[in-house]
């Protein structure tokens, strides 16, 4: 395993085990909360760091693991392809445009009827940057030529999108903002040139 994947792993996993200890205070400051969302009772309202600390918080036992098993499988072959650097950038770029996506989402689709048409309120966990992996993915299968690749790397967003509509709670616009950023980083990054 490139040591960047264990690096992310290993920090997840590290943030996780402080939430057992400070969880409210670490929501409050550390969550990705709406750019609209002033001081509250449960809130800090929102601050600019939240736009990468909100990929290290998670929301349970299962969702981290879930998370990380994601991240286990999908980090090597991006560090790979990409460069461990390159592969930061993209986890984290995926993360930021997830999060774009969703705020967006929830401050002019919040009337929706519908639960998983509204966007989030608070966003958690690394899941747009793993959708941003997969979008990488995807852009270097077409980038490539690699049609196994490219099909793999499909697959994937679409049964768990699928899964996200099932399933109460999934932020399904983070996951669809962090492969589009995902693949845009992955184009720009240009996996075919040397890190």
């Amino acid at each position: 395993m490139a040591p960047v994947t264990q690096t992310l792993l290993l920090a997840n996993i590290a943030v996780f085990l402080l939430q057992s200890v400070a969880e409210p205070l670490l929501i409050a400051y550390f969550a990705l909360w709406p750019l609209h969302t002033g001081e509250g009772i449960d809130s800090a309202g929102f601050a600019p760091w939240q736009l990468v600390t909100y990929a290290f918080l998670h929301g349970s036992l299962l969702h981290i693991l879930f998370n990380m098993m994601w991240v286990r499988q999908l980090g090597p072959p991006t560090a790979e392809i990409y460069g461990p650097g390159r592969m930061v950038i993209v986890y984290t770029v995926a993360g930021v445009v997830g999060f774009l996506l969703s705020s967006l989402a929830g401050e002019f689709l919040g009337w929706m009827p519908i639960w998983f048409l509204r966007g989030a309120g608070q966003t958690l966990g690394a899941s747009a940057s793993i959708f941003g992996l997969l979008g990488a993915l995807v852009y270097y299968g077409r980038r490539s030529g690699s049609s196994m690749v490219h099909r793999e790397a499909m697959g994937y967003p679409v049964a768990l999108f699928v899964m996200g509509l099932i399933l109460p709670g999934v932020d399904n616009y983070a996951h669809a903002g962090g492969f589009v950023g995902g693949y845009l980083a992955g184009a720009w990054l240009d996996p075919l040139k040397p890190e």
